[in-house]
């Protein structure tokens, strides 16, 4: 046992003092953590996610209070950040990047809600950027109920204020107040729905797992670059047999030691910027990446068992992880994946270490999941003692 454990040590000591292990398992993975944070920030960030212009070419009571219910409403300014400017600004705002759209609302905008014509509101963006378009049709899909319900009210009071004579000649000014507490009253009600807020609960857009798929893309290449590692020293590792050591025995040895240089990593890396995010650290999610790293690793293994040459074992090592991160949602959100790739997605690793990821911040461990993740492993490693690199 004293044996193995001062093996364990050795193989330590010279990944430690070896800049290029330091570099693999500290420097790239956080410069590699700093750059997707960077590139993602406005996902990831508590404020308004979006800047869109406001544009009131009608410069009427009803579209000013519209407006004004606008910069209230807590749910849209949560999302949206507003900026009131110039129709003949609003384009070149775009293009520039400054803004992310326009919402623009038109001369005809009273008559239009009185009339019962189609919504006069244009939301103009750039459909080219996939994720913003996305986010923007729906708020666009969810603003146009208020609208249509506005416009249900005020029809009838219009049409009905038109057939009293002593009306007609006012129809024209009531309806504009009307449209004023209809919008007041849309906005305040929410259309009569009830919302359920929960807080704290990351969903698969939230900072927390975009963080842990990224560990997760890191957990991969590491994984890989030492199991690349322990083929390439299969004359070491057969003088370490000499010492009565069995094959096995050293694969476990060598695993052991790599698991510890990756929970350096994650102490150094993960959970500064996870304890950022949530404010807690939690041993759990720790033993989570252990056992995410444990399972590429005997991945790794087995194929290793079957691929003799390092250069092919890194190949197709490579397609699979690229297979797994494209489609497991961790380099494209899996909302805004189309039906058959989300199908697709669930035939990888990623898909399932985020999903169960999620069941545990939320409190709902599926014991399923976790006893695949321990059963999986295991198989693969006892598969891979059929032979290795020792034998290559």
């Amino acid at each position: 046992m004293l044996r193995k454990l001062k093996l364990i040590g050795f193989e330590l000591k010279n990944s430690i003092l070896n800049i290029k292990v330091l570099t693999i398992v500290i420097v790239l993975p956080l410069l590699a953590v700093v750059l997707f944070n960077f590139a993602f920030k406005d996902f990831v960030s508590q404020g308004p996610i979006f800047k869109l212009g406001l544009v009131d070419n009608e410069n009427s009571p009803t579209s000013s209070y519209l407006i004004e219910q606008l910069l209230q409403d807590e749910d849209i300014t949560s999302l949206i950040n507003f900026e009131k400017i110039d129709d003949k600004n609003s384009i070149s705002k775009i293009e520039r990047g400054e803004l992310n759209g326009v919402f623009k609302i038109p001369e005809n905008f009273t008559d239009s809600l009185i009339n019962m014509k189609n919504t006069p509101i244009e939301i103009i963006y750039n459909k080219n950027d996939v994720l913003i378009s996305y986010a923007l049709n729906a708020v666009a899909d969810s603003f146009s109920l208020y609208i249509e319900e506005v416009q249900r009210s005020i029809s009838a009071t219009y049409y009905a204020t038109s057939e009293i004579e002593e009306l007609k000649e006012n129809t024209q000014k009531i309806n504009n107040n009307i449209s004023l507490i209809m919008i007041g009253e849309v906005f305040n009600r929410k259309m009569g729905i009830i919302k359920s807020e929960l807080e704290d609960i990351p969903t698969t857009s939230s900072g927390i797992y975009f963080l842990v798929m990224i560990e997760i893309l890191i957990l991969s290449y590491v994984s890989l670059y030492f199991t690349y590692k322990f083929m390439k020293e299969k004359h070491l590792n057969r003088k370490i047999q000499t010492l009565g050591l069995k094959r096995g025995e050293i694969k476990l040895i060598k695993l052991l030691s790599y698991l510890i240089l990756i929970n350096i990593q994650i102490l150094i890396i993960f959970i500064p910027i996870y304890y950022f995010l949530t404010g807690d650290i939690t041993l759990k999610h720790i033993l989570y990446l252990n056992l995410i790293s444990f399972i590429l690793f005997s991945l790794w293994f087995l194929l290793s068992s079957f691929i003799k040459k390092p250069e092919n074992f890194i190949l197709i090592s490579t397609l699979i992880i690229v297979f797994n991160n494209l489609l497991g949602g961790t380099l494209f959100p899996l909302v805004l994946m189309p039906y058959n790739l989300k199908i697709l997605s669930q035939f990888t690793f990623n898909y399932w270490f985020g999903v169960e990821f999620l069941h545990m911040i939320t409190g709902n461990i599926n014991i399923y999941i976790l006893l695949a993740f321990l059963i999986v492993p295991i198989l693969f490693l006892l598969i891979s003692m059929r032979g290795d690199a020792l034998d290559a």
